[in-house]
């Protein structure tokens, strides 16, 4: 949350500096109808939800993962554990999809 906050803030002030340092004729033109502020609000907005909240859960799901598949393979009685839950959770779904297509 705090890195995607920083880099939110960071990015509203290079983008604020970057708009301040044009030469006036851009904003007669180009800039004339558009909402500067807004649109450095709505950009920031979008990447502080990409950097904070995704990249935090998707390194959680990844290492979730890793972790669960080289605890679950650690041990010949517990990879016989789980390849029997894994054909037991097959037959469960596809008795469900039946059930739900019937």
């Amino acid at each position: 949350m705090q890195t995607g906050e920083r880099q939110t803030a960071r990015l509203r002030t290079k983008y604020l500096q970057s708009v301040l340092n044009k030469d006036i004729n851009f904003f007669d033109t180009d800039a004339r109808d558009s909402n500067i502020i807004y649109h450095i609000s709505s950009d920031a907005i979008l990447v502080q939800d990409a950097i904070g909240d995704k990249t935090g859960h998707a390194l959680r799901y990844i290492s979730q993962f890793i972790v669960g598949f080289a605890v679950g393979f650690a041990s010949k009685k517990v990879r016989l554990l789980m390849l029997k839950l894994e054909k037991l959770q097959k037959r469960l779904f596809h008795r469900f999809v039946q059930c739900t297509h019937s």
